[in-house]
């Protein structure tokens, strides 16, 4: 996967790598399963998700309009082949709805735009109808707030955008406000989470072309936002995921190249007064999603230097250390391996995300007890030319999110994992 292709998937029109990318999800409520017949107005019948076994990976089906497969290549190029404008991912995964909500990128036939599709079991995923998405708008991540509101968060044209829903299917997007605005792709909401009655979402923010800094917004609904101030040094740096634990909340990221850049860390007790976090092991590279776990919070990420991936451990937020090197953080040749997602699930730490190989790259994951030691899960067939940017636990049991088609003809997809060892 270049450079470009991982922006893509894990932060649509910003170029960034993003957590979210949901950071951290809760374990789903899991109810006797009910076949799905998903339709294109986003129906299926009520019920809450279950998976059953099958001993490996699996994908399930997941709801695309003809073009975004069938669409003709662009030519001539280096491709294999090319679809520029036909690309669609799921980049957040979160409990809700008829039972799971994803959200991302979709194409109509004519442009890409945010998406968003539910399912009630796992297996049988349909594109929401109900969502209203401007043409270059695109969605980076989900929360689950009170009273089972669903707040998307991403960006568009006129900068950060949000978007609300109680079922999953019928979306509300915020209007365009001050809180928001800023340059197309340069101010967007990277990643959200449920946070005092409401909802705390961060990302960045470049209101002036060239001011590029960590910001932070609250809103009580979904759907009125009030700019936070800046925490500190917050210049040249943005935020990539949030998680709540214990202690309250903890913000990273990256600051300057967003994927050969270093990490960034912030800690706060309310969620307005931020304090930056400390360690050297920051330097290593970018932090691209963070969840509550371990000894109080993990986050993982990679290496500026490319040829690895790095997760990082702290009890509060304050202070982080990177978990040592392995082998199974590696790629093939120690070309570029990364995660783009942590989740707990079953008492353990999973993380997904992309490695490079001999063909085009493929998903990832891995586990972990502790978030120190980490060991990759064996490929599976499923896992070629794919990517895996958002994972969410069913039954103890893994639904990995993402796209499958590198480097190029760039497909939503969404895995069913085996029970983690």
């Amino acid at each position: 996967m270049n450079r470009s292709s991982t922006s893509s998937l894990r932060a649509g029109l910003a170029a960034l790598l993003t957590g979210a990318l949901v950071a951290a999800c809760g374990p789903v409520a899991v109810g006797t399963p009910s076949p799905a017949s998903p339709g294109r107005d986003g129906r299926e019948p009520a019920g809450s998700p279950s998976i059953s076994a099958t001993g490996g990976w699996e994908k399930a089906v997941v709801e695309e309009p003809a073009e975004s497969i069938t669409g003709p290549s662009a030519q001539p190029a280096f491709c294999s082949p090319c679809h520029p404008a036909n690309q669609t991912y799921i980049q957040a995964l979160a409990a809700g709805g008829p039972g799971l909500v994803g959200v991302g990128l979709g194409f109509d036939g004519a442009a890409s735009h945010a998406a968003a599709w539910t399912s009630t079991d796992g297996r049988a995923w349909a594109r929401s109808s109900g969502l209203p998405a401007p043409d270059g708008s695109t969605i980076t991540a989900l929360a689950a707030g009170p009273h089972g509101r669903l707040v998307a968060v991403g960006g568009g044209a006129h900068g950060g955008a949000a978007w609300v829903s109680d079922d999953g299917r019928q979306w509300r997007q915020a209007p365009d406000q001050p809180a928001l605005a800023g340059p197309a792709t340069l101010t967007q909401l990277l990643a959200v989470v449920a946070w005092g009655g409401g909802f705390l979402a961060a990302g960045a923010a470049d209101p002036a072309w060239g001011e590029h800094r960590a910001a932070f917004w609250a809103s009580p609904d979904g759907l009125a936002w009030q700019r936070l101030p800046d925490p500190p040094a917050a210049s040249g740096a943005r935020v990539q995921g949030l998680a709540v634990g214990r202690h309250g909340l903890v913000a990273v990221g990256s600051r300057g190249d967003p994927e050969r850049g270093t990490g960034a860390a912030w800690v706060s007790a309310d969620g307005r007064s931020w304090l930056p976090a400390s360690g050297p092991d920051l330097g290593l590279g970018p932090l691209h999603a963070v969840t509550a776990g371990g000894p109080g919070f993990v986050a993982v990420g990679e290496a500026a230097t490319g040829d690895r991936a790095v997760a990082w451990t702290s009890t509060d937020g304050s202070a982080w250390t990177a978990a040592p090197d392995a082998a199974a953080l590696h790629a093939f040749g120690d070309q570029r391996a990364v995660m783009l997602a942590v989740t707990a699930a079953a008492g353990r730490l999973l993380a997904v995300g992309w490695i490079s190989d001999l063909a085009n790259g493929s998903a990832a994951a891995w586990v972990s007890t502790d978030g120190r030691a980490w060991r990759r899960l064996p490929d599976d067939a499923t896992f070629a030319g794919g990517g895996m940017a958002a994972a969410v636990p069913v039954d103890g049991r893994p639904v990995a999110a993402g796209t499958t088609g590198w480097p190029d003809n760039k497909v939503a997809t969404v895995w069913l994992g085996p029970p983690l060892p």
